[in-house]
């Protein structure tokens, strides 16, 4: 990929990534296990930021290999034990280097449980890790043990009706940017400082879903609610008591029309809760089908201050019909303005999103088959700021745009 970065100073990104993956299963492996399936993943990322000069400022690099042996057994209850391993090391070269180079390591056993009672079907499992991290230089190395239980329970109300409950408590380990990162990030327009002695996540979260799983008719509603200890993320700071988040240039220097926005990584107790509706009907043999759906997520820390680019609520409706070698879809998204915003964080408008897509499928001999397309994208020709971006004051997405093009498998 090669593509521009809306900055002043016209930076633009030169990436490339290879990865390569091999798994593999077998049944009945041994006595008393039914099932062997392994995974192995190599993969070697690089991006480039070229000035506006063509020089090249600054080069990532992101190499890893992950590797994950499962066991699956049966008995008095089924369930799988296993083991992951990942090796990482990541790099920023050149003059304009913002994180060290860095080597991180974890390794992890599971198992997880699964029983049925009648109506009634649990899960249990727990996963025990064990990560660190070594920065090349003078910052300090870092390791973490890392335990992570969960509970599930699914009960069979009636015909196609379930209710299912879920508990966990989750532990997450700071990555490599947030313990080291200082400097001017680009692709982001940020100024970004890490802190390497933030603490490890401590998560509790409790997730209720009633559903109706089949039929014609299917629908879902889902609740959910996280407390969050020592949650990492990042937020603006003002250090000048202006009341407006710090600018500053490629050196970190106080400047009202810096190009970078500063950053850093923090932590503190946090809380999220939301909730997810969905709603599809799909009859029978008639070839088309239409969806309803909805999300609200807020999150907030222990103190009551809104937690940074937070998503905010949206209502969304697809339809689609198959006629023989032709198909169409419709979908429409409605984001909701985002007025709960984070201290020094400026809100974003709402915005509908409607794309559409029209196909044909040429059906060949022994499975080949062609599918030509046509999708329009942003057909109301809105501008849409998402939230969730650092870069929604500078870029908003793209506006209304067509593609046309063939897919061929065989």
């Amino acid at each position: 990929n090669d593509y521009g970065v809306p900055s002043g100073e016209g930076v633009r990104i030169r990436m490339q990534q290879k990865r390569y993956e091999a798994a593999g299963e077998a049944a009945d492996p041994m006595p008393g296990f039914t099932r062997l399936k392994f995974r192995i993943a190599d993969s070697d990322y690089r991006h480039d930021e070229i000035e506006s000069s063509g020089e090249v400022g600054t080069t990532f690099r992101n190499r890893a290999t992950e590797s994950r042996l499962e066991l699956r057994h049966g008995g008095a209850t089924s369930g799988t034990v296993g083991v992951q391993l990942q090796d990482r090391e990541i790099s920023a070269l050149g003059e304009e280097a913002i994180v060290p180079k860095t080597r991180s390591r974890a390794a992890a056993v599971f198992v997880v449980e699964e029983k049925d009672f009648g109506a009634w079907s649990a899960d249990a499992g727990i996963r025990f890790e064990r990560e660190s991290r070594r920065p090349e230089g003078e910052l300090p190395r870092r390791d973490f043990s890392l335990a992570t239980p969960a509970l599930g329970l699914v009960w069979r109300v009636a015909g196609d009706y379930r209710l299912a409950l879920s508990a966990t408590q989750a532990q997450r380990a700071p990555s490599v940017e947030e313990l080291y990162t200082h400097g001017a990030h680009h692709a982001t327009a940020t100024f970004e400082i890490g802190d390497a002695g933030l603490r490890k996540e401590v998560s509790r979260n409790v997730d209720i879903t009633l559903r109706k799983a089949a039929g014609e008719t299917r629908w879902k509603v889902n609740v959910y609610a996280n407390r969050i200890r020592d949650f990492v993320y990042a937020a603006a700071e003002d250090a000048d008591g202006d009341d407006v988040a710090d600018r500053v240039d490629e050196e970190g220097a106080l400047d009202p029309g810096g190009e970078f926005l500063v950053q850093r990584f923090t932590q503190g107790g946090a809380r999220f809760r939301g909730v997810e509706a969905e709603f599809e009907f799909r009859p029978a043999n008639s070839g088309y089908g239409v969806r309803v759906f909805g999300d609200l997520t807020r999150g907030r820390l222990a103190g009551g201050e809104n937690l940074p680019r937070i998503a905010p609520a949206r209502i969304g409706f697809g339809a689609d019909l198959a006629a023989g070698a032709w198909g169409a879809s419709l979908a429409a998204i409605h984001a909701f303005q985002q007025r709960r915003t984070a201290p020094l964080e400026s809100p974003t408008p709402a915005y509908t999103r409607l794309d559409a897509e029209l196909t044909w499928r040429l059906q060949g001999e022994k499975g080949r088959t062609v599918l030509l397309f046509l999708q329009g994208t942003n057909l109301l020709d809105e501008e849409i700021r998402v939230h969730t971006s650092y870069l929604k004051n500078l870029a908003p997405q793209m506006g209304r745009s067509f593609t046309a093009g063939m897919r061929a498998e065989f």
